[in-house]
């Protein structure tokens, strides 16, 4: 977790730094990093070419250009950049300012009610993806358990040729993230197979219908420990359902996933499941609990034990 320091309100008024294009972007960038944000140049590009709604890589074209020439330089876009930034100085999530989120090949809405999905999830995702394309399973069926905004789910059934997906969520604001992002991703891949699901995760009954012909779940849980609550302000935007895993040591949740999992998954069927950093032996010691074999850690981009993975016997 990065430094909890508290946003300062003050944001620099604007009204007599000239028309200079990139002098705004750096007194941007100075109000950002004074409340406590690690990149604030890195925020100040982003929140510039949302309120222009252009590319980042337009921005740094203007900037390289000069204003005189640029088409986004009007003052209803520095008046939108403007308020983007107070609300970023607050430590509103970059994310629910802008609207969306990169991850892997997609990009998905995101805003208040849904966890926010982080970089290190693409390599939980990916090994998934590439077990499946390792297999060569002609029709590939496989469930994303606590889906949130569904980029799990929906990264494989976009990428995986003639898969089916069940996405289950059982918090009905996360749910509708979930459908908006299907909606959207359906439409740029229109033969995608994906099915939404609202239901309880862990539940016996939840996609009862599939227990024993799974090819793949893949699973990033809520798993921060009671124990250890968060304290970066961005992060405590998130939801608290999608964050702890419901008991000290933030397995009770994983624990209820695993179970389910090795209900749905066919005998030699694969689980992908992100977790916290501490709960690398807690992870291993339930998936062999409930009959899962093969059973490694692996790490994340940041050489941390991020998830774990194993083979239903």
């Amino acid at each position: 977790m990065t430094s909890s320091t508290q946003p300062s309100s003050k944001v620099t008024d604007r009204s007599d730094q000239g028309s200079d294009f990139a002098s705004v972007l750096r007194s941007a960038s100075t109000d950002l990093a004074n409340a406590g944000i690690e990149h604030g140049d890195h925020d100040a590009l982003v929140l510039y070419a949302a309120a222009a709604g252009v590319e980042v890589s337009q921005v740094r074209k203007w900037i390289v250009m000069g204003e005189q020439t640029a088409a986004g330089s009007s003052a209803q876009i520095r008046d939108r950049f403007a308020s983007f930034v107070r609300r970023r100085v607050k430590r509103e999530p970059l994310q629910y300012i802008v609207g969306t989120v990169g991850f892997r090949y997609l990009e998905v809405a995101v805003g208040e009610g849904v966890f926010i999905p982080r970089p290190e999830t693409e390599t939980v995702v990916a090994a998934g993806i590439d077990w499946l394309r390792d297999k060569q399973i002609g029709e590939p069926l496989v469930v994303d358990l606590c889906a949130g905004t569904g980029v799990v789910g929906l990264s494989v059934a976009s990428e995986i040729a003639n898969s089916t997906v069940f996405s289950v969520e059982k918090d009905a604001a996360a749910f509708r993230w979930l459908e908006k992002n299907e909606a959207a991703t359906q439409a740029r891949y229109p033969s995608m197979h994906f099915t939404p699901v609202l239901a309880d995760a862990g539940s016996a009954e939840t996609l009862k219908e599939l227990d024993g012909r799974v090819d793949c779940v893949i699973s990033n849980p809520p798993y921060i420990p009671l124990s250890q609550p968060t304290v970066q302000p961005e992060v405590d935007r998130d939801p608290n359902l999608a964050l702890y895993g419901g008991s000290a040591d933030g397995m009770e949740v994983p624990i209820r996933v695993i179970r389910r999992s090795a209900r749905l998954l066919r005998s030699g069927g694969y689980l992908v499941m992100e977790h916290d950093i501490s709960q690398m032996a807690a992870m291993m010691a339930a998936f062999a609990a409930y009959g899962f074999s093969r059973v490694a850690t692996h790490k994340d981009l940041t050489g941390r034990p991020r998830f774990t993975t194993g083979v239903r016997a």
